[in-house]
């Protein structure tokens, strides 16, 4: 199987921010502070839940909607040759899932009908009252060290060995996969150091077309 981060590895902005990057600006607040709530929770301050509900504190302060995450997706564009990517894994009956740290729904949106070619998409959920303000975050346990986790399921239910999963990330978060066995592809780094061969069985530092990832299937 080939399991896919999806920030940065699948889609992305022009301006390279993250999906959580890009609702803390829509919102008002400086980019530097969302990152300063993941330098703390990545320092051991405090736990996921906690980064969880500090978020969720700020973004119904400023009363975020679902019609501002909608807003926000169609900002995201994905990476030259994903359909392609997508058309021929599945031809070769590869199954594909998602791992990411990202938004469900932002995820489903920006994918579009090709939500559907993927087995299962892991990621945080927002949950949106009556009103349309956000009421709740649904953190998933599957990001930074959860990601081995999920993978390690993946490789159990399908009953396979772990050097038979392919891994596509491109971040910090993404490196503890190589935990769970499998062979870990970084490509179009960030916040990781892509020659770490612990980390990562191989890389594509400038991929410009994502069929280039046929090459490590």
């Amino acid at each position: 199987m080939v399991v896919f981060d999806f920030d940065g590895t699948i889609a992305r902005t022009a301006n390279g921010r993250t999906t959580w990057e890009m609702i803390w600006e829509h919102l008002g607040y400086p980019r530097e502070e969302c990152a300063g709530y993941h330098a703390r929770y990545r320092a051991g301050e405090f736990t996921h839940t906690d980064w969880c509900k500090f978020t969720l504190e700020k973004f119904r302060d400023r009363e975020l909607t679902q019609s501002v995450l909608t807003e926000l997706a169609g900002m995201l564009k994905v990476l030259d040759g994903f359909a392609e990517l997508v058309e021929e894994l599945g031809r070769r009956r590869i199954p594909l899932h998602i791992v990411s740290g990202s938004i469900d729904a932002i995820i489903r949106d920006v994918l579009g009908t090709h939500a559907a070619s993927f087995a299962s998409i892991q990621a945080n959920k927002l949950v949106f009252s009556a009103d349309g303000v956000i009421s709740d975050i649904i953190e998933t346990p599957y990001d930074f060290e959860g990601k081995a986790d999920y993978i390690r399921l993946l490789v159990s239910k399908r009953n396979c060995a772990p050097k038979e999963v392919l891994f596509v990330g491109n971040a910090d978060n993404d490196h503890w996969v190589a935990d769970a066995g499998v062979r870990t592809l970084c490509v179009n780094p960030i916040s990781t150091d892509p020659e770490d061969h612990k980390a990562w069985t191989a890389n594509i530092r400038s991929m410009q077309d994502m069929k280039q990832i046929l090459d490590y299937v």
